[in-house]
């Protein structure tokens, strides 16, 4: 799994513990008191890719699946300061993982969630990029 095997051993632990559930979460940039920054480009961009992997099996798996190309995920963010680059490494790891990917830029969860569901949009996936 991930960018050139990086995921694998101390490393590959400490991306998978920034898994919560469905969500991934960790400190993004310097400042939080205590806490190191743990989401790395790095860890953004194996993190994307993976789901990118994920998404084409459960397809698959559905009988849904689509060609490389064909496979799209929109990708939304809130306005914090670290959103710009978190967006950079996780579209690179999703086009890695061959998916293509639309920048909704600002966006509501809600918003990105609907782009799963309108026919004008219907793409495979949706992620948003919130930093709390």
């Amino acid at each position: 799994m991930g960018v050139a095997g990086v995921a694998v051993g101390e490393e590959g632990d400490s991306i998978r513990r920034l898994q919560n559930g469905p969500d991934v979460r960790g400190v993004a940039l310097e400042g939080e008191k205590g806490r190191a920054v743990d989401l790395t480009p790095l860890a953004v961009e194996v993190i994307a890719e993976s789901f990118g992997e994920w998404l084409r099996e459960e397809l698959r798996l559905r009988g849904e699946e689509q060609e490389p190309q064909q496979l799209r995920v929109s990708v939304g963010r809130d306005p914090l300061l670290s959103g710009p680059w978190l967006g950079a490494a996780l579209f690179a790891g999703l086009a890695r993982a061959g998916c293509s990917v639309f920048d909704m830029g600002l966006a509501t969860t809600p918003a990105c969630f609907m782009s799963t569901i309108l026919p004008r949009f219907n793409y495979d996936a949706s992620i948003m990029v919130i930093i709390i």
